[in-house]
């Protein structure tokens, strides 16, 4: 087996990637999943780092809370168990005079991945959960043991313990610093048809995920944006065969991710996808220029099999929507208040001027019944308006709003949309294509929007009449 390459000639092994901006992961900082046990420290004076992490996951596809999904069917709780030491390899860097490649001490993280699922008796998920309990105990006692025997053997250990957990699988990985991800099976497994293997394969390649990168711009639920590919050997198109199958996967994975959240319209989701175009520029910077050969001399050379997306316009083009959608939500929020408190303010005015005048009568006049307050010529309109004052509150917000909207608002952001945008667009053709002049046109303009103005006035001055016939 080739040290550089350990998954050359496995039984069935599989290409992804572990989203990261940098393209330089740090082994250190592994144990960014929530719930997940880990240990990561360097040998004393060697540049390996030992790192085990320890999780129980739920493979939860149902709309269900994990916790109920696992109540329901128990088998979807599995645990997992990751132990692997960093290695040298080479890798790949490219740059403005071409690819470059160097050796990195610590560039690869290999090892295992135990599939530890659920056992089928009472017996044998005590002797599971007593071995796991074991290790996770020894975890978390051996945090300050850095010398390369004691490290050594505490991983053999682990691996002698899980041997003794009951039925398991045992997967072999490892994850470059660039985020690489090769799994494969050194063998088959006993009692698992090739299907089962794959599905195994990509819940491993979840997990290795789950633990080595933050979940920044997805949720951690979602970590299927970037797929797991598997070696097809008879395979030979260009962009599908070996080792470019996998980048073109993994890199329309991404675009398609990026359609959906912009799709989807909202400004958290399109901010999303903003952060998802940062993993592919990433992942193009790193690893779509070249791919691995056994014939090249540094084991690499330049490929242009899959051709790389040109993300500059697709960002432009999602940040201007980013502006539009967050223009039109500040100022339906704007009319949103401006409407409640208008409602407030005028119930309360006409409750205030009631009582007001109310109090100021003399004590039978004041038994006899509201009166009017005193508003000269506009007597007349008190009991109107006090006839029922949120009523009286709702008429006035619809007004209000009918002038804010054809005033104030920018597009279709205003209480009548489209209807709105409509009335605007035929005001400016008409002052275009029949008054000459800038100054005719702008009144034109002015005219149009005066009398949309005046038809929401006649209507909150209809609910009005009603009002008052009602009396």
């Amino acid at each position: 087996m080739n040290p550089a390459e350990p998954w050359k000639g496995a039984f069935r092994s599989y290409a992804g990637w572990v989203p990261n901006v940098r393209s330089h992961l740090s082994f250190s900082m592994i144990g960014a999943a929530r719930g997940a046990q880990t240990f990561t420290l360097p040998m004393h004076g060697e540049p390996v780092r030992v790192v085990l992490v320890l999780q129980r996951r739920v493979v939860n596809d149902f709309p269900l809370p994990g916790w109920a999904a696992e109540r329901l069917i128990p088998d979807l709780a599995v645990n997992w168990l990751l132990e692997a030491e960093t290695a040298a390899t080479t890798l790949p860097v490219g740059g403005p005079t071409g690819l470059r490649i160097e050796r990195d001490r610590q560039g690869m993280l290999r090892g295992r991945v135990y599939f530890l699922p659920r056992q089928d008796t009472r017996a044998d998920r005590a002797r599971q959960e007593a071995v796991l309990a074991n290790v996770s105990h020894e975890i978390e006692s051996r945090k300050s043991r850095r010398s390369r025997a004691g490290l050594r053997a505490f991983r053999a250990e682990v691996r002698e313990r899980v041997e003794l957990s009951g039925r398991h699988v045992a997967i072999e990985f490892a994850l470059m610093r660039t985020g690489e991800c090769r799994v494969w099976f050194e063998r088959p497994a006993f009692g698992m048809s090739r299907v089962r293997l794959d599905r195994v394969a990509e819940q491993a390649y979840y997990f290795i995920k789950d633990v080595v990168h933050d979940h920044t711009h997805h949720d951690p639920s979602s970590d299927q944006i970037t797929p797991l590919v598997r070696y097809r050997p008879g395979e030979t198109e260009p962009g599908h065969a070996h080792e470019a199958a996998w980048r073109r996967e993994t890199l329309w994975s991404l675009s398609r991710e990026v359609e959906r959240l912009n799709r989807e319209g909202g400004l958290t989701s399109q901010r999303r996808s903003l952060g998802i175009i940062a993993y592919a520029e990433a992942f193009q910077a790193s690893l779509m220029g070249h791919i691995r050969d056994a014939d090249a001399p540094e084991g690499f050379r330049s490929s242009s099999s899959v051709h790389d997306f040109d993300f500059k316009h697709l960002k432009d083009s999602i940040k201007a929507d980013i502006d539009v959608n967050a223009t039109r939500l500040s100022q339906r929020v704007q009319v949103a208040i401006a409407g409640a408190a208008t409602f407030v303010s005028t119930t309360a005015l006409v409750s205030s001027l009631v009582s007001a005048h109310n109090g100021g009568l003399p004590a039978p006049e004041r038994d006899a019944g509201r009166g009017v307050a005193g508003l000269g010529g506009l007597d007349w309109l008190l009991p109107v308006l006090d006839w029922n004052p949120a009523v009286t509150g709702l008429a006035a917000t619809i007004l209000l709003l009918g002038l804010i909207s054809y005033f104030l608002l920018d597009g279709r952001a205003g209480v009548f949309n489209a209807a709105q945008c409509v009335i605007s667009q035929f005001g400016r053709a008409l002052s275009v294509t029949v008054i000459r002049g800038p100054r005719a046109q702008w009144l034109v303009d002015l005219a149009f929007h005066f009398v949309a103005a005046t038809v929401a006035a006649a209507l909150a001055a209809l609910c009005v009449a009603v009002i008052a016939n009602a009396l």
